[in-house]
């Protein structure tokens, strides 16, 4: 069963890009690193993308007085 959402979408071209960088050896390890670092930190907001909800209104609660 294949299941089409954007953060499989995203991990499966990140473990794509990983596996790439070792076969490809990088002149400088650490500009292999920031990229891998930035690729996983991109792919882990696309994660919590969905569990991070603003409150539209916020100011119209009911406030019963008691907290």
């Amino acid at each position: 069963m294949r299941v089409n959402s954007q953060y499989l979408t995203k991990l499966i071209e990140y473990t794509n890009l990983i596996l790439a960088s070792v076969d490809n050896e990088y002149e400088d390890f650490e500009e292999q690193k920031e990229l891998l670092l930035k690729e996983a930190n991109l792919l882990h907001k696309e994660k919590n993308r969905t569990n991070y909800k603003k409150d539209k209104h916020k100011s119209k609660k009911f406030n019963d007085g008691y907290y």
